[in-house]
């Protein structure tokens, strides 16, 4: 939750480098005054989920040679 970069940044590098297997996890979303109330991370959420529905997201996963994949079907490697 470091907001002292911009999202893509840090992004950027975790993708690069990644390796077989990489799960991702974060909460985006939109948050509202009940979120900002029981959760300090709401300004990162805002800025995740514009990075991830944005077409920055999907150039930066071709610059890093990955794609996304359903959980599901990468259960049993």
């Amino acid at each position: 939750f470091d907001e002292r970069q911009p999202y893509r940044t840090l992004m950027q590098r975790y993708l690069g480098n990644a390796r077989d297997g990489l799960l991702i996890m974060c909460h985006p979303g939109r948050p509202d005054e009940t979120l900002a109330g029981i959760d300090w991370v709401t300004g990162a959420r805002s800025e995740e989920l514009a990075y991830l529905a944005g077409d920055d997201f999907l150039a930066d996963l071709a610059a890093a040679n990955c794609r996304l994949v359903r959980l599901s079907s990468s259960a049993g490697r």
